[in-house]
């Protein structure tokens, strides 16, 4: 599966472009190797005694930096080269080159740089291809800790044998992440669960790598210094299993009335604390998975490979193949439809021919739950990539890992809907736009309008080349900066951003096409005004996490 995992990583959508910028892209990300010896010297003077802290910039800009200078050197030989496809086979020999030992140095590094090769796994818009196929691995595929190194954590954190907690309990890990890793098990009582532990030594790990990252933003990009602050914050947070629980049980009995196909595990209280969560079991694939297995499916009927559907390689006699299995399957459906509602009474009944995925629908769905998330409850999951999503073998989606969960007052959550209604009316309603979003407190150094309008639909709307001008979107995001430079980010709209860029990254990644965030989320946007209309009694009121207990 991961070959194939890797393949479909790479998609379609916007492959030429970011194999150009290769240099600008890889060069934001190795860029920070600049920065990593000043950094490390920061550590250093803050906390003289933890020399050993020094390893892990070092390590970095050990490897980074003559990484780094290749592309440069690349970019500025390739001026005087005229021909695009020599160009592109340079690039693309200099990705394959260095892509497995950047993966290996994440992979090696963990903390939060497996959340930034998770990032780059699914932007199209800024990774080359190679990259993206390579850092697919991040998503599901992190190395785990041993099964006797794991339940030693869970011990000493509940503080009793494991024997005394769960029935059953499986060493091999389901997966692991940047901070943990989760097991299956089953308690006592026959309730199967899967539990999430916290690596000792992720929080100090991931808090030097914020240190590093912030002392790039400040020296190279001090625009984003607000949101490698509100990045923080949210990141830190996930260290806080009790706060996921509490998220897992607020959000998943909010969204439950409205939305039947859609799952998010409770959580059990009573085996749970900071360190370890203990949830509910919901039995599944990725997603993403789902959706390699069901063009697997399809292509095999055609006669071709999931390549061939993939570069459009599909002939008549390819669509004929499967016109005639489609037909096989209509038929054989009113055949067992029949039969099931008449001898299937007091007979076993047929099953029925599997239905391909409707992605697009299922994407609606996770849009509208996201959205209902953010404008109407106002507490949201600000991490939504592909590998927190599962396809149930009912049909149902489920939705895992709540761990960077952001609350939004009412206010906030008003002034979003209103922006949100605004954006949908498009170019017609920009005055307005721009009247809003600075009344939100986005603020650029000199106040160019046509900036602000851009930067704004592309935090909360669309990125397609429409809205870009024809560039990606790191290419475009450069030549915004440079008109105009993004002054203030309010940092309570940074997670809500992240949310819908991730999600419009999703779509790309799976075949969802472009969309319309501002257009999905009208209709929640109006209820949201209905709900929260101007107030200063209630204005700053929302959710709050209180420990159970407390």
């Amino acid at each position: 599966m991961p070959s194939a995992r890797r393949a479909f990583a790479s998609g379609t959508r916007g492959t030429t472009r970011p194999r150009r910028n290769a240099a600008l892209a890889v060069g934001v990300a190795a860029g920070t190797v600049g920065a990593a010896a000043a950094a490390a010297a920061l550590v250093v003077v803050q906390e003289p005694t933890s020399l050993d802290k020094l390893g892990r910039p070092f390590a970095f800009w050990r490897e980074m930096f003559p990484i780094y200078l290749k592309y440069r050197y690349t970019q500025w030989r390739l001026q005087a080269v005229d021909e695009a496809e020599e160009r592109d086979r340079a690039w693309d020999a200099l990705h394959r080159a260095h892509a497995p030992q950047v993966l290996d140095l994440f992979l090696r590094l963990r903390g939060l740089y497996i959340k930034l090769g998770q990032m780059l796994a699914t932007r199209q818009d800024i990774a080359p291809q190679v990259y993206r196929e390579h850092f697919a691995e991040l998503l599901d595929n992190v190395p785990a800790l041993s099964g006797a190194e794991a339940r030693d954590i869970i011990e000493r954190s509940l503080g009793r044998p494991l024997g005394d907690v769960f029935a059953d309990f499986d060493d091999e890990a389901l997966g692991a992440a940047s901070i943990g890793q989760v097991h299956r098990a089953t308690l006592h009582d026959g309730r199967a669960v899967v539990v999430k532990i916290q690596y000792p030594d992720a929080h100090e790990l991931v808090r030097q790598d914020l240190v590093t990252s912030k002392q790039f933003a400040q020296l190279a990009q001090p625009e984003q210094v607000p949101a490698m602050d509100e990045l923080k914050r949210q990141v830190l947070e996930e260290f806080h299993f009790d706060k996921e629980a509490w998220a897992l049980e607020t959000i998943g009995k909010s969204i439950a009335p409205y939305f039947s196909d859609v799952i998010i595990p409770q959580p059990v209280h009573e085996l749970s604390n900071k360190t370890v969560l203990v949830m509910e079991y919901i039995p599944g694939v990725k997603f993403t998975d789902a959706i390699l297995a069901d063009a697997g499916r399809i292509a095999a009927r055609m006669g071709a490979t999931i390549d061939d559907l993939r570069a459009g390689r599909v002939t008549t006699w390819m669509g004929i193949r499967y016109g005639a299995h489609a037909a096989a399957d209509a038929a054989y459906t009113a055949l067992a439809a029949s039969y099931n509602w008449t001898l299937g009474w007091v007979a076993p009944n047929l099953p029925y021919p599997r239905k391909p995925l409707d992605i697009k629908h299922i994407f609606h769905q996770l849009v509208q739950v996201h959205g209902r998330e953010i404008l109407i409850d106002g507490l949201f999951n600000g991490d939504p990539h592909p590998g927190n999503i599962l396809y149930t073998p009912s049909g149902k989606i489920g939705l895992i890992d709540y761990g960077q969960v952001k609350a939004l007052t009412r206010r906030e959550r008003r002034e979003l809907a209103q922006l949100i209604l605004l954006l949908a009316q498009g170019e017609s309603a920009k005055e307005a736009t721009i009247e809003q979003i600075k009344k939100m407190g986005f603020v650029t150094t000199k106040g160019d309008p046509h900036v602000l309008y851009k930067t704004c639909v592309i935090a909360f709307d669309r990125d397609d080349p429409e809205v870009c001008e024809g560039m990606n979107l790191q290419q475009y995001l450069e030549y915004l900066s440079k008109r105009d430079q993004t002054k203030r980010l309010p940092e309570q709209y940074i997670m809500a951003v992240r949310a819908c860029i991730l999600l419009r990254g999703m779509a790309a990644l799976i075949g969802g096409g472009n969309i319309s965030i501002a257009r999905e989320w009208v209709p929640l946007a109006k209820q949201a005004l209905a709900m929260f209309p101007e107030d200063p009694a209630t204005d700053d009121e929302k959710p709050e996490f209180v420990p159970r207990g407390a």
